[in-house]
Parts: C-alpha cells; structure tokens; sequence
C-alpha cells in the first residue's frame, strides 16, 4: 500500500467516527467534537473525559446506596417497603445510561484523535 491509500482508508475511517459520534445522545452538546482540529479535540477530550468521570463516580455511589438499602432490608435491619426505592432505580437507570453515553464518546473521540494523528505523520513524511 502506498500512502495515498492509507491516507484515504484512515480519511474513511475518520468519516465513519465522526457518522457514530454525531449519532450519540446529545453530541452535540460537544459542537466541536466533529472538527478536525487536533488541539480543539484534546480539549473536547479533556471536558468529555471530566464528565465521564463524573458519572462514573455517580454511578459507583448510587448503585452502592442501592445495594446497601437492599442489604439492610434482606437482614430485615430495616423494614423498608422497597417499592419506595423506585426513584433510586430510576436514578441507577438514568446514571448509567449517562455513564455509557460518555464512554462511547470517550473511545471514539479517543479514536479519532488518534486517527488524525497518524494521517499527519503520514501527510508530514
């Protein structure tokens, strides 16, 4: 393979990151994170990576809370009705969903970094 074919296969698969990312639940919260420019997506990537941490940490204590409410109500410590705990389902449910939204952000954003990277070490030699 030349380097026209290589820069042409990673131009394709740059154009296949960016059709997944622009498909994700409120990408475009990100604006910038379809731009092709290198420092522009570091620091997408920092505050992408800020809020995946976030829910990751959110959804650590929530799902720990949750198991410990049904710790204590199955030793019968408590007598909590659980139907009552809904709301904090509800909670895990939306956390982790938040949570797989930025991870799948995360890679692909890491992806295409990655990407652009390699096709201007090839375009600069």
């Amino acid at each position: 393979m030349n380097s026209d074919e290589i820069k042409l296969d990673i131009t394709d698969q740059i154009s296949k990151t960016n059709k997944s990312l622009s498909g994700f639940w409120g990408s475009p919260s990100f604006k910038d994170i379809l731009e092709e420019d290198f420092d522009l997506l570091k620091k997408v990537q920092k505050k992408v990576e800020r809020y995946y941490n976030m829910q990751l940490v959110l959804s650590v204590l929530l799902s720990g809370i949750f198991l410990l409410i049904l710790l204590l109500n199955s030793l019968e410590i408590v007598h909590k009705d659980l139907n009552n705990a809904g709301l904090l389902i509800l909670f895990i449910i939306t956390s982790l969903l938040g949570f797989y939204r930025y991870y799948k952000i995360k890679v692909n954003l890491e992806h295409k970094i990655y990407l652009l990277g390699l096709r201007n070490k090839i375009e600069s030699e």
